[in-house]
């Protein structure tokens, strides 16, 4: 083989591995983009009220997720202002669909706190809402003009196939 045959396989060669890279890169990307369709956000909400005894319960909104989005609830506290501060009263955690004013009822319960502060944590699962419903905490029996304060953390997925169930990515 002459040096003109030698230097026209090497250049082949080269342009054989250069495309063999860039497919590889073009695998990856895809894999990537189809990784992060599934994978879930974490997100903090927090929020607080001042109990007013006139009412006979505060009600405290927590959000609802996006459009095409649903909500894996986590964990949740609730109380007065700090870890410290003592509460009186009761909480419920509700998951409200369709109109927000609705009162709730043990029908929309998904967990209760008998005393407070209170802090809950949930399995996978266990409270998730999707894009049409609330989640909204209510005290009742509280102490008039005392803040109350409620956080929650939930993991945000996408609606779309296989968003939140263990899929094979590398199956494209």
């Amino acid at each position: 083989m002459g040096l003109e045959e030698e230097f026209g396989a090497s250049v082949k060669a080269f342009a054989n591995i250069s495309l063999k890279i860039g497919e590889q890169a073009d695998e990856m990307k895809s894999y990537l983009k189809r990784l992060n369709e599934v994978t879930p956000v974490l997100r903090r909400v927090a929020n607080s009220g001042i109990y007013h005894a006139a009412t006979g319960y505060l009600r405290i909104g927590l959000g609802r997720p996006d459009k095409g989005t649903y909500w894996d609830v986590e964990s949740l506290l609730v109380g007065g202002q700090e870890v410290n501060t003592t509460a009186a009263g009761m909480a419920g955690l509700y998951v409200i669909s369709g109109n927000a004013g609705v009162s709730p009822t043990l029908s929309n319960a998904v967990d209760i706190a008998s005393s407070l502060p209170n802090s809950a944590f949930y399995g996978f699962r266990d409270i998730v809402l999707n894009d049409a419903e609330d989640l909204v905490l209510y005290i009742w029996n509280g102490t008039d003009t005392q803040i109350y304060v409620a956080s929650v953390s939930v993991s945000v997925y996408p609606v779309r196939e296989g968003a939140g169930r263990s899929v094979s990515l590398a199956s494209e």
